[in-house]
């Protein structure tokens, strides 16, 4: 299933100063016990040595930090594969990835995949916010494969996904066995529980399609723009004092969105959006330069680009205006950074900031 795209950033023009950026590169074997559950530390999640008639096979980390871990479960018997990916995305949101991992679904080389007989079902599950699950059944056609699915949910600020294909069971019949995987998965209860998912649908207003022109190489303003990029990335906005719960996004798509990415946006706000690269949890947010334009109103009217990865956030020069996400594209694939900002794992604290030479 995993279209790396973290594989896609480092050939777009990261240099070895940005290796970290790129650490779910590589695919790393994690020794695991044949018989014996498998713990995540991060997460609390456990893999059984076997779910149902599928035993697990192997567990690796598109990494080192696992930060980004799959587990595969396989009976080659009946042609059956199921997938566990736990992964910490740059917007741990069930319903855009569940969006995105379904795009991607189509080109990944498993035979057609014919949408128009999608089944979707929003769950909860265990130990998660109620409803907070997302997920579909598809037929195939063309190859030995006869159906897939995926189930997609939050756990705090992760994201697990599971992805079952086979060769024997109709999209009827893999439905429940994809329930009943995710059910015998061992995930502790979330502390912070996600909201309800849902469907994503088209946006009623078009994304920008217009070339903009880039601001300056600020350095400072490359720091400023991840400050802001992290109170964006908690996907909330704080309620003013009196009101009740703060208000959760509810996203929207870009109809132009293809295999290699999709841009997204709050239905209740069109000055900001996001794009979802690939479907491994790597985000670019495109918002208002705020932080740039209280420093230098000359400043004003600029966005900020910034891209978010289970292991860092990366700033890249604005632009003067808001960009088409083709054009955010092309920056991804061929310029350098500003600054890399760690994000900080499990209860540390550490901040690493590194900035790029002119």
């Amino acid at each position: 299933m995993r279209r790396n795209s973290l594989g896609l950033v480092l050939a777009f023009g990261f240099s070895a100063m940005f290796a970290a950026t790129a650490a779910q590169a590589e695919l790393k074997p994690i020794p695991s016990k044949a018989g014996k559950d498998w713990r995540h530390a991060l997460t609390g999640t456990t893999f059984p040595p076997q779910i149902g008639e599928l035993p697990r096979r192997n567990i690796a980390d598109y990494g080192n930090q696992q930060l980004d871990i799959a587990a595969i479960y396989e009976q080659p018997e009946t042609g059956t594969v199921a997938t566990v990916y736990v992964y910490r995305a740059g917007l741990p949101d069930a319903s855009i990835w569940h969006d995105r991992i379904l795009k991607v679904m189509g080109g990944a080389g498993l035979g057609e995949v014919d949408q128009s007989k999608k089944v979707t079902t929003i769950f909860t599950p265990k130990g998660q916010g109620e409803n907070s699950g997302i997920r579909s059944v598809v037929p195939l056609s063309g190859k030995a494969q006869a159906a897939s699915g995926v189930a997609v949910f939050a756990h705090d600020d992760w994201l697990i996904v599971v992805r079952m294909t086979s060769a024997s069971l109709a999209p009827a019949d893999l439905d429940p066995a994809l329930a009943t995987f995710v059910d015998a998965l061992g995930i502790g209860a979330a502390k912070n529980p996600a909201t309800a998912a849902y469907g994503i649908t088209p946006c009623a207003q078009p994304f920008p399609t217009q070339t903009v022109e880039r601001g300056a190489r600020d350095m400072t303003g490359g720091l400023l723009a991840g400050a802001l990029m992290q109170v964006v990335e908690e996907g909330k906005v704080k309620p003013d004092k009196g009101e009740g719960a703060s208000e959760i996004p509810h996203y929207c798509s870009d109809p132009g969105a293809v295999v290699d990415y999709g841009a997204y946006r709050n239905e209740k706000d069109a000055g900001n959006y996001l794009i979802a690269v690939g479907d491994d949890g790597n985000v670019i947010w495109l918002a208002p330069d705020t932080m740039a334009a209280l420093l230098d109103e000359k400043k004003s009217g600029q966005y900020a680009m910034t891209l978010t990865t289970v292991a860092n956030r990366v700033s890249y020069a604005p632009f003067t205006a808001m960009p088409s996400p083709a054009q955010v594209m092309k920056v991804l694939q061929s310029e350098r950074p500003i600054s890399v900002v760690n994000r900080a794992i499990g209860k540390s604290k550490n901040k690493t900031i590194t900035i790029a030479p002119d």
